[in-house]
């Protein structure tokens, strides 16, 4: 891409200052596409950033901020002690914890777009399609909401490009250090997200393998990488085994916590076909959704078309295939076979996953039919950015595809911020002293119109333990074997297994997060409801003139 030079000719120019000989200006001119990348990134990321924390793992990340305790899932295992640390070190700014974590996340974005902008180049001869995939990597609205929100995913896709980008650099230009920087952030990445060491290693194994197999390397300059990699693991390992209570216990945690989530999920550990099936059909949904407007089935047919007329644009395309592969397939069977709890987990993939669908439109770049190929392209960017910023009724079509489309918006966002906050100001009109709130998990209702059991979706547990912290809080759970779940003033919360459970004789009411109450317990107990502006329920229990109360099997009663 050609980038317009400062006029140095007007007295009214920048160049005026920065004379063309000057080492600042040179350096505006070698860098002034990621300058202007990164100036996308801020620009279309700080108007949108979440107020509060998004969920779950978000609050616990918040909590492990100021008390480190990984058997509370403060945070959950495997630790993200690397990611906890530097949004604790951007909170010293005076920001709060989310405002932090979010900081972290468009920072990682910009450093992400950056990469993806230097990958792109090094494939192809021309910075315009380096800028125009950087681009469309930008405005995707799968990379834009998780660069919005105080979670993790955004750090698997930064990672994932950077290795990519390594890798090529290393095979293309033989260049050692590239290796170098391979081997020690792949062992450091791991302190940001433990699972990213284990998805890219067999693209770092191939890029040892291959040098060795052209004798570039010996047996001992690849031993001296193995030792940076493991050198990059102690970086971060060591501290968090001190913080989990020794080795033993952290890997009891991990393989407890690993076990308890695949047992679930993995057809290899003998799930039910309709449960293996769901899994795969939900990561085919996020796929769709993480490709967006990429998914046109033309763009396959328009790269066969001009594939001979541009192989010239590409390097070593058998090279190029087996290095994709070995990119993309480790953590996508892992997300088919085994564990898929998130839609951020697609992060390790987007990258090379945009990148090989967006291909057929960077080709054209390099031929006659340039045009077409930038008009095509700069259509994807505004139709992604149309997507996420404004709030348009998505056609149910699409959301018969995949569910998710509705979700990667920023009316999402602000609708979730709403909702936490309808609970918070509606919580603190009453006195903590005299009101117990109640949070549920796997909980199911009927509705007074259908007979068919609804399960709660409602998860305030971990953001009442934040956000409302001088209320006694108890998480009910639908099966009592696992207890209740008590907690307050942020600290970890305590396994409550007695039942009846003893509460404060000063208790007057009972505040439940839900999406509805059951027939059964509605008649049992005297029950408002205040609607919120969000178009969610509060349900409140009267307490004042009882001495028990009877919800679900739970027997709560006063002093």
């Amino acid at each position: 891409m050609k980038f317009n030079t400062i006029n140095t000719k007007s007295p009214y120019s920048m160049g005026f200052f920065l004379m063309k000989n000057t080492r600042i200006y040179q350096l505006v001119k070698t860098y002034l596409p990621e300058l202007i990348l990164s100036g996308i990134v801020l620009a279309t990321r700080i108007p949108f950033v979440t107020k509060y924390l998004y969920n779950w793992d978000s609050v616990q990340i918040a909590l492990a901020m100021h008390h480190f305790d990984l058997s509370h899932h403060q945070p959950h295992p495997l630790g993200y002690i690397l990611y906890v640390a530097s949004a604790k070190l951007l909170s010293l700014f005076s920001l709060d914890d989310n405002t932090a974590l979010c900081a972290v996340s468009i920072i990682a974005t910009l450093i992400l777009v950056i990469l993806c902008y230097r990958f792109s180049l090094l494939l192809f001869k021309s910075r315009t399609a380096a800028f125009f995939f950087a681009c469309v990597v930008t405005t995707s609205p799968y990379i834009w909401f998780h660069g919005e929100v105080a979670l993790s995913y955004i750090f698997d896709a930064l990672f994932s490009i950077f290795f990519g980008y390594l890798s090529f650099t290393v095979l293309k230009s033989n260049k050692p250090h590239s290796l170098a920087l391979f081997s020690f952030f792949l062992g450091l990445s791991g302190g940001f997200r433990e699972t990213i060491i284990l998805f890219f290693i067999p693209l770092w194994i191939l890029t040892l393998f291959l040098f060795f197999k052209n004798k570039i390397y010996s047996i001992q300059k690849i031993f001296s990488h193995i030792l940076l990699f493991f050198f990059g693991i102690s970086i971060w390992c060591i501290p968090l085994f001190i913080l989990s209570g020794g080795i033993q216990n952290y890997f009891s945690l991990n393989i407890s916590y690993f076990t308890f989530t695949a047992q679930r999920t993995s057809i290899l550990l003998g799930v039910p076909q309709s449960a293996a099936l769901a899994q795969i059909k939900n990561v085919l949904q996020v796929s769709s959704a993480l490709l967006h407007v990429l998914l046109g089935v033309f763009l396959l047919f328009l790269f066969q078309k001009i594939r001979k007329k541009t192989s010239s644009i590409l390097y070593s395309l058998p090279q190029l295939t087996l290095l994709f592969s070995v990119w993309i397939l480790p953590s996508l069977l892992f997300y088919l076979f085994i564990h898929f709890g998130h839609m951020g987990y697609l992060m390790t993939i987007a990258p090379p996953l945009l990148f090989v669908f967006l291909l057929p439109l960077l080709l054209l770049l390099g031929t006659p039919y340039r045009m077409v190929g930038i008009f095509c392209i700069s259509g994807i960017i505004l139709i992604q950015i149309f997507h996420f910023s404004t709030e348009y009724r998505i056609p149910h079509i699409l959301k018969k595809i995949t569910p998710h489309w509705a979700l990667l918006t920023n009316s999402s966002l602000k609708k979730h911020d709403r909702l936490v906050e309808d609970y918070i100001v509606s919580t603190r009109a009453f006195d903590p002293r005299t009101t117990l709130l109640f949070t549920e998990s796997g909980f199911y209702y009927h509705s007074p119109k259908d007979a068919v059991p609804i399960r709660n979706t409602v998860e305030f547990f971990r953001h009442a333990q934040y956000y409302l912290p001088e209320y006694d809080l108890y998480q009910l759970m639908w099966d009592h074997a696992q207890g209740v779940f008590f907690s307050k003033n942020q600290k970890p919360f305590s396994v409550l297994r007695e039942n009846p459970i003893t509460i404060s004789p000063s208790i007057q009411r009972i505040l439940i997060f839900a999406d509805g109450i059951t027939t059964d317990d509605r008649s049992k107990n005297i029950i408002h409801e205040i609607r919120l502006d969000s178009g969610k329920k509060l349900y409140i229990f009267d307490f004042n003139d009882k001495k028990i109360i009877f919800y679900h099997g739970y027997i709560f009663k006063k002093k």
